[in-house]
């Protein structure tokens, strides 16, 4: 139950991932967790368990194909979101032209990062990524 960004769990043990939405954040019970416990993050990501994030972020048609065509195997995107190693990236295509979503997406898993200058610029992170479906 959710009231004014205050979520109550019950003492029963979770079996899947559950997410309750309050206020511009959101709460995650995740599988494995204990009793009651939740990780809270700001809108578009969500733990999944330990240390590991989903980051949901917007990919422009053309790089979106490249991606899905196993061509483009990077992504390079302001490190605003303290990416990691092992964080999972749902990439939604998104039309800059219409402005809306076009409803496809694939899922990709983090496996090496370089954020170190004078390979990226300051603020930036280029993180090599792998289908999470090979």
């Amino acid at each position: 139950m959710t009231q004014e960004g205050i979520t109550i769990l019950s003492h029963k043990p979770l079996r899947r991932a559950r997410i309750v939405f309050a206020g511009l954040g959101m709460k995650v019970y995740y599988q494995g967790a204990k009793r009651g416990r939740s990780e809270t993050t700001g809108a578009g990501k969500y733990v999944l368990g330990g240390e590991r994030m989903k980051h949901e972020l917007k990919t422009w048609p053309e790089y979106y194909r490249a991606t899905i065509g196993r061509k483009k195997l990077f992504e390079i995107r302001k490190n605003d979101r303290e990416y990691k190693t092992g964080d999972i990236l749902l990439l939604k295509e998104y039309n800059p032209e219409t402005k809306k979503y076009t409803g496809r997406h694939t899922t990709v898993k983090v496996i090496y990062m370089l954020d170190k200058q004078p390979f990226v610029p300051p603020g930036y992170v280029c993180m090599s990524i792998k289908s999470i479906y090979d």
